[in-house]
Formats: C-alpha cells, structure tokens, sequence
C-alpha cells in the first residue's frame, strides 16, 4: 500500500498538529489529564488549564 488507497492524495498519513503552548507557562501540551472532576492539568508542565484546551 502506497497512501494513496487511502484517499489523501498526498501518498502518505496526514500531519501530527503542532502541540498548543500551555497559557501559563508556554511549554507545549500534549495531553489534559484530569485527577479529579474539577480539575484539569497540562502535561507534562502541569499548570492548571481548562478542559477543552486542546478541542
């Protein structure tokens, strides 16, 4: 299989999107871990951010 079966027409997977910066501490997020219900973390910093940070 070449990628082109897949119908992208560029021959291979569609591009990672770059990692938002976290807004407290600019180092980009890969992940939003939630611990508790109230209380959602950028990682790997570990700020504090909104749920939907990275939606």
């Amino acid at each position: 299989m070449t990628g082109v079966e897949s119908g992208d027409g560029a021959g291979g997977p569609p591009p990672e999107p770059e990692p938002r910066p976290c807004p407290h501490c600019g180092v980009p997020v890969t992940a939003v871990i939630q611990l508790v219900p109230t209380a959602h973390h950028a990682y790997p910093c570990g700020c504090v951010v909104p749920a939907d940070l990275l939606e």
